[in-house]
């Protein structure tokens, strides 16, 4: 029951997030919830497990350039929210206007399990190429779910297996860049406008 109550007021809850999320983490009267996107990671494990690490990154060549966040996850970790504070090294990142991979590993054991995405699907379900024109404040994490049973279905008869799932919730939480000189360009652009315009009606 515990269970189907969280499902039942998901909706809820994420709508109570994208409101007040901004206002509460980032500060600034022009925060904003800049994207919201679900983590899944389910499985089995030939092993006793009752944690997993999530490490995420921004990844080039292989390598990793900036740490987005990372969290170990237990039963516990379930109903409980996670903020990370993003740098100003990792906002450049996120903001440089190219579809830079994000890696996502899940550390459990003896294994790891490893996803590859760019920032576009990872964050933005393909809308846009990355965070650009934004700064980025922070994350925040909601866990919905988080199971550990063991020995589970037990495909080897030994009591070795643990079947795991987590299910989650992230929110990426920022402002808007002002653009230098903004409000001038744009009277500028008007009054531009404007003169072609009685220059055009002058000459017909």
């Amino acid at each position: 029951m515990k269970g189907s109550n969280k499902k039942q007021h998901r909706p809820l809850i994420v709508a109570i997030a994208a409101s007040l999320l901004a206002a509460l983490l980032a500060g600034p009267a022009n925060a904003a919830l800049l994207s919201v996107s679900h983590i899944f990671h389910g499985g089995g494990a030939n092993e006793v497990l009752d944690s997993v690490h999530l490490d995420v990154d921004i990844v080039q060549d292989g390598w990793p350039v900036a740490q987005l966040f990372s969290l170990s996850i237990n039963a516990d970790t379930a109903g409980q929210w996670f903020f990370f504070e993003v740098s100003e090294s990792t906002n450049a990142w996120l903001t440089n206007g190219q579809n830079d991979r994000v890696r996502e590993e899940w550390a459990y054991g003896s294994g790891t399990v490893t996803g590859w995405r760019g920032e576009s699907g990872y964050f933005l379900d393909n809308r846009a190429i990355d965070f650009e024109g934004f700064r980025v404040d922070a994350f925040a994490l909601y866990v919905w779910n988080s199971t550990f049973d063991t020995p589970g279905d037990d495909p080897n008869g030994d009591g070795r297996w643990t079947d795991y799932s987590i299910n989650a919730t992230l929110f990426v939480v920022g402002s808007p860049v002002p653009v230098p000189g903004g409000l001038p360009l744009i009277l500028s652009a008007i009054v531009a406008l404007v003169h072609g315009r009685r220059r055009a009606l002058r000459s017909t």
